[in-house]
Order: C-alpha cells, then structure tokens, then sequence
C-alpha cells in the first residue's frame, strides 16, 4: 500500500466528494456536511483539506478538514451549541492576509474503516503539522484552534496536539482547545518540535503586539501528574454498584509497583491525590503519557465496555498508529480462561494470579520500561 498526501490545489471536487462519502462510512448522518457545502468551504480557502491518497486505487481514504473561521463563528462551536453541517461559506476566511493571526476550526479527521490500524494516522497528522510550519514560513499564523471531536479519531488527535478538554457539547461529541501562539500545544514528534520553536519564536519576538489569549487552560492540580510509566485499567464497580475483586488486585500491583519506584496511575488513589474532578481528562491525559497499561480483569464481561474497554482499545489504537510505537499491553487475571479475553490482550503478555508472583510481574515490568 502506498499512501500519497495532497492539500491545496492538488484537491479536487471529486477528491471532496470521495470524503464527504467517507464521512457516511465513520459518522452519524447527523454529523456528515452535503457534498455541496464542503465545495462551497473549498471555494473560499482551498487549503481546509488534506487527504491521504491509496495510490493503487485512485481513491482518498483519509482526510483532514482544518478550516481558518471568523471570531464569531469560532465563539459559536467552542460554545458547543453549534453544528458544523450548517456552517454557512462566510464563517471560512481565505488566506490572503500575511502577518495576520487566524482562528482555526479542526473539523473532522476520517479514516476509511479499511485503513484503520494501518498506520495512516501518523503521516497525516505530520502532514497537518508540516502545513502549519509552511504557513508560518508564508507569514499566516495561527492564534487558537477549537475542535469538535465526535469519534475516537479525532478526540485521539485531540490529545495528541494537546489541546484542552472545554466542555461537552449538546450533540455529544466533546469541545476542546488549543492556544498556537502563545504556543500550549504539546511536542510529541519532530514536527511538532520544529513547529513550538518556529511558533515560539514569533511569539516572543512580536507578544507586545499579540491580542490577549482567550483559550481554556488545562487544570494542573498538582505537579505529580506530569507523568506516569504504568497505567493500571480495572473495573472499579460491578452491575449491582459493588466493589469488584479487581480493585484488591489492581492495588495490590499498584503497591508492589509503586515499592519499586514506578510511576503508576491508579485511578482509585491517584485521581484522589490530584484532587481533580475532570475525570475523562485525566484519564487521557494519563494514557498519552504511559508506557505500559496493565488491565485487571477477573471478569471476560469487564473488559468488553465500559471504561476498561475504552482504556486498553485507546491505548491499542495509539500503538498501531505509531503514536505510541513501544507501547506495551499486559493483563493480570484471576479466575478467567486467557483464550477468551479479546485478541488484543490474548496476544500480549497475560499474568495469572497465583501462577505469577506479584514479585516477578513487577520484574517483568520495569525490564519492559528497560528496553523500550
């Protein structure tokens, strides 16, 4: 499989079309913008797309919509009461005033669901990077960027830029934020380093004449939370809202781990040392950071939702994706059989509780940190 990226005038009106279809395949019909009002977008600034092209094929199997917006419209969906499908052509501004500081809106990240888990994610995302720098480079910044994130995708590419979790909005997809100059968003490859210090650059050598940053601010409780090796998943509630097993033995892995001196995030102590209560935040904030997840389990049904499925198929995507190319899954159970945990965790390294030792699990562990 070769992939090529096109932006710009490469894009055509059928390379939209490809996407506005692509859309139907990934999204609810609630959240699929007309063929006709994306080439009305693309009319007006022909750089919003940047598509990933199956060379074999002909076809776009993923694209990227990143449309520069006026004040007004930006305040309407980072309120989160306003869908993007009726974005009228005026709310898209051209990119036709150098030295001049634009709001930008991350409409929608969409992956043909046959080339998810391909490694298509990275590329594009660099591509996205890399067009910043070059928009930099033409003298076009970018102040603020505001995203809807409706699918796992794009809350994924979310967290990956370190943009800030504002709010849910009313259609159930999730608001978040980001501040380009002052540069907040997080370095997590060379692009993206290139891309701070170009952008921090500027905005030491021109803050005497930036207008005032309006953008949400991550809270930071406590400067413990600056990073964690190890995640621990377990279920902490079973359907009657009673302590499950998984909870004595996710604490015990926590204690042993933690008299060895690795960094874990447990929820269950964790989050009450931090003392935060933007529970979801801190979860993907702790996910992007860790290495290894470890997922307790002594209930097949307990890995299967909920949020001990949203917390290994998270980290699973980030690994192959190349977002997370050392990545490491490991399970630790009690009275399962291993063959009917999902393939994801099967495939990995699975501890039992009184075949292994708590002693030789955490052996195994800081080895793994080791050889990353």
């Amino acid at each position: 499989m070769k992939i090529t990226i096109i932006e710009g005038k490469d894009v055509t009106a059928d390379d939209i079309a490809q996407a506005a279809h692509l859309d139907t395949l990934v999204y609810d019909e609630l959240f699929c913008a007309p063929v006709d009002i994306c080439l009305k977008w693309n009319s007006v600034n022909n750089r919003i797309y940047t598509m990933a092209k199956d060379e074999e094929t002909g076809k776009i199997v993923a694209y990227v919509n990143l449309s520069p917006i006026t004040d007004y419209y930006y305040e309407q969906i980072k309120s989160g009461t306003f869908l993007d499908i009726y974005l009228p052509a005026e709310a898209i501004v051209s990119y036709d005033m150098p030295s001049c500081m634009y709001n930008l809106y991350f409409s929608s990240i969409v992956i043909h669901p046959d080339y998810q888990n391909t490694g298509i994610f990275l590329p594009l995302y660099n591509a996205i990077v890399n067009k910043f720098i070059a928009l930099g480079k033409s003298g076009i910044f970018i102040h603020r960027m505001v995203a809807d994130a409706v699918s796992e995708r794009g809350r994924q590419f979310c967290r990956l830029f370190g943009m800030n979790n504002v709010k849910n909005s009313e259609h159930n997809s999730t608001i978040y934020e980001v501040s380009l100059l002052p540069p907040r968003f997080k370095v997590s490859s060379r692009p993206t380093k290139e891309l701070y210090d170009f952008y921090n650059t500027v905005y030491n050598e021109n803050k005497d004449f930036m207008p005032e940053t309006n953008v949400e601010t991550e809270e930071k409780p406590h400067e413990n939370n600056c990073g964690f090796d190890v995640f621990i998943s377990y279920k902490h509630k079973d359907e009657n809202n009673e302590n499950t097993p998984d909870i004595a033995m996710a604490k015990d892995l926590y204690n042993a781990l933690c008299a060895r001196n690795v960094p874990v995030f447990f929820s269950e102590l964790t989050l009450k040392e931090l003392g935060t209560a933007r529970y979801k935040q801190m979860i993907d904030s702790a996910l992007d950071k860790a290495k290894i997840l470890i997922v307790v389990c002594t209930n097949i049904d307990y890995v299967q939702k909920g949020w001990v499925n949203y917390e290994w198929d998270s980290f699973s995507n980030d690994i192959l994706s190349d977002i997370k190319p050392d990545g490491k899954i490991f399970s630790y159970v009690d009275g399962i059989n291993v063959h009917d945990l999902p393939r994801t965790l099967r495939q990995q390294q699975v501890f039992v509780k009184n075949e292994n030792s708590l002693c030789s699990i955490c052996d195994f562990i800081i080895n793994a940190l080791k050889f990353r």
